[in-house]
């Protein structure tokens, strides 16, 4: 393990937006799950040596012209204008809740780019590869075994070049990226990193899987026992899930972010 010697901080980056739109199409969003979740992140970092969580509130693009998600890849120029000295950066999607005592995953980066494999549905990830690769990347292809959740990645700012190049990838391809978004399902920012990492032949370091802990309802995790929590100190993604109502597509988001968090942190 190379332990870093820079007095520069870690960050964690967070994107907690409130969007209109989503209000207005979605009778079960909840932009306070992204607060509870930072919330956790804030108290974790607080134990930490050198970490500070980083929210940021607002668009940068309108989300029609740019998913939320992958406009967290302007991470380091966001950072470098509010004139915030780091060592490392780490995404981590913000309908999550960290453990107190998960570990600190800034110290096993070997400042390498960190990921973790996906362990959900093969059969998104395979065509998720599939279509991008036809559609965008020629004959280039990864092994679907490398494939890796885009919801917690760190780097630092020797991996600027990647972040730029996929910016400058998507506003090149822009309508044939919102095509494959709308009409192949296999969108968001998880492919285009993906393709745009492996491609581009940079070092990676997986962690384990407690550190985005991914379709806990198909891993048969997630139960009222709360047994996830008990048994991994990680961070928890709460996506995939069913609706109990069948009419919720978050609703279970909600219940579970909120459960979880005073389960592990009470009324902090």
């Amino acid at each position: 393990m190379v332990e870093t010697k820079s007095n520069k901080k870690n960050i964690i980056l967070l994107q907690a937006v409130d969007i209109p739109e989503m209000r207005i199409n979605r009778k079960d969003y909840n932009p306070d799950v992204f607060k509870i979740g930072a919330k956790s992140f804030e108290n974790w970092a607080s134990k930490q040596n050198n970490v500070e969580v980083f929210l940021i509130d607002e668009l940068l693009y309108p989300i029609n012209d740019m998913k939320i998600t992958l406009q967290r890849y302007h991470a380091m120029d966001i950072l470098d204008a509010n004139g915030i000295e780091y060592d490392q950066v780490c995404f981590t999607d913000t309908d999550a809740i960290i453990h107190p005592e998960c570990p600190n995953f800034f110290e096993l980066t070997d400042h390498k780019y960190a990921v973790t494999q996906t362990f959900g549905s093969m059969d998104w990830v395979c065509r998720s590869i599939e279509n991008w690769g036809e559609h965008l990347f020629g004959d280039y292809r990864f092994p679907f075994y490398e494939y890796f959740n885009g919801g917690m990645q760190v780097f630092n700012k020797e991996h600027r070049h990647i972040h730029e190049k996929l910016l400058k990838f998507y506003w090149e391809n822009k309508e044939k990226i919102l095509w494959l978004q709308d009409n192949m399902h296999v969108g968001g920012d998880q492919p285009l990193i993906n393709y745009i990492v492996h491609s581009s032949g940079i070092e990676k370091k997986y962690l384990p899987y407690e550190f985005c802990m991914t379709d806990l309802v198909r891993c048969e995790l997630l139960r009222e026992d709360m047994l996830f929590a008990r048994e991994f100190k990680g961070i928890y993604q709460f996506n995939c899930l069913p609706s109990r109502d069948g009419k919720a597509l978050m609703g279970d988001v909600n219940y579970w972010v909120n459960k979880t968090y005073k389960y592990l942190y009470g009324d902090k």
